[in-house]
């Protein structure tokens, strides 16, 4: 029993508080919390939760032989969005590191302002997931805070990128196969080969 004045614990027999006199009542005191058991228990579902999604995305994102640290840009950013992994927001970024060995590579230098980049990433994505020989690598150009085109990131100037979307191929070799105008065109064609339309 709790006093519900005081907060004081009783024995069960007293049907009044010995330290104020208020009467007793079972239960709790009515303005103190009752522990944390059900936030501790919602707090392990959702760091399990978590922690499946990143072991799903992990085992999607090293799908068949990579290079060292393929999952991670140079400069550290990485983010899953659709089936593929996006890249380097604006900064600098060495894409070699991120060719996979036995599948063409699919660089995707895009913007979010760009509205050919936003038409065409849905189909890349399925590109992706259906094609086990062909990996999509998405290089957002633009940098945090920056909106509409960022055409002055550091990224921007690196590949010397005029238009958007700008590919870059790499085939199982991990050589550069095919870029700009040319990458275009074997997107489109790896697209309707995939029957991707």
């Amino acid at each position: 029993m709790i006093c519900s004045r005081c907060g004081t614990e009783a024995v069960e027999s007293n049907d009044r508080c010995t330290r104020c006199g208020a009467p007793l009542h079972p239960g709790p005191h009515p303005s103190r919390p009752t522990g944390l058991r059900v936030p501790r228990l919602l707090l392990t579902v959702a760091l399990a939760g978590l922690g499946l999604a990143a072991l799903l995305n992990l085992s999607r994102s090293t799908r068949g032989p990579a290079t060292p640290d393929a999952s991670q840009a140079a400069d550290g950013v990485s983010l899953r969005t659709d089936a593929v992994t996006t890249h380097s927001p604006g900064q600098a970024i060495d894409i070699e590191r991120l060719v996979v060995s036995g599948q063409t590579t699919v660089f995707d230098f895009y913007s979010d302002g760009c509205p050919p980049c936003r038409r065409i990433s849905p189909r890349l994505a399925e590109l992706d997931r259906r094609r086990d020989d062909v990996v999509v690598r998405k290089i957002d150009i633009n940098r945090p805070g920056i909106n509409g085109i960022d055409w002055q990131s550091p990224v921007v100037a690196q590949y010397g990128i005029r238009s958007i979307p700008h590919f870059i191929l790499y085939d199982p070799a991990g050589r550069r196969s095919h870029e700009g105008p040319d990458a275009t065109r074997e997107v489109l064609r790896l697209l309707e080969e995939s029957g991707i339309r």
